[in-house]
């Protein structure tokens, strides 16, 4: 009975120590990169809520009554990934309807809009632009400094856009 007691006193140890050194957490995922957890961040439909802008397109920034921007697509570190923006009745934008955006540095608070990547002759250059994201992640603010690039003008007239732009959009 001694001996019975032991062994199975022994079984109960061993599969204790078993059990324990299984517990853990999972070291084997991999972990996410700051590129994909910022992007999921971004990845949702956002609704524009103000524009602002300095200098020449002050008055182009009051056209901006409503709209909606989309990132979409899958993430891969180091790639683009899609936007769409919506505004309606806009005359000229700094912005064009789609493209691409890439993480610039630091990834936290950088996007490159990647307008030479547009069917544009001549090519035009990338945007760099800053964001921010607050309110728990549902205020997003991206911000364009200097912009003098060309104009995204669905009606074909020429307006002054150049300046400083600030877009506020919210999310749910």
């Amino acid at each position: 009975m001694k001996y019975l007691n032991r062994i199975l006193s022994l079984l109960i140890l061993v599969s204790a120590t078993l059990v324990l050194t299984n517990c853990g957490g999972d070291d084997d995922a991999p972990s996410k990169s700051e590129q994909q957890t910022q992007f999921e961040k971004l990845k949702f439909t956002w609704t524009l809520q103000s524009v602002t802008a300095t200098g020449d397109a002050a008055s182009a920034a009051g056209q901006f009554d409503d709209g909606t921007l989309i990132i979409s697509g899958n993430f891969t570190d180091n790639n683009d990934f899609a936007y769409s923006l919506s505004t309606p009745d806009v005359t000229a934008s700094p912005w064009p309807g789609a493209g691409d955006l890439k993480f610039g540095t630091p990834v936290s608070s950088t996007l490159i809009r990647r307008d030479s990547k547009l069917n544009y002759t001549p090519a035009l250059p990338d945007i760099t632009m800053t964001y921010q994201l607050t309110n728990s992640d549902k205020t997003l603010t991206i911000t364009l400094n200097d912009y003098s690039s060309e104009i995204f003008n669905p009606s074909g007239r020429v307006a002054s856009v150049e300046g400083n732009w600030v877009f506020v959009f919210t999310r749910p």
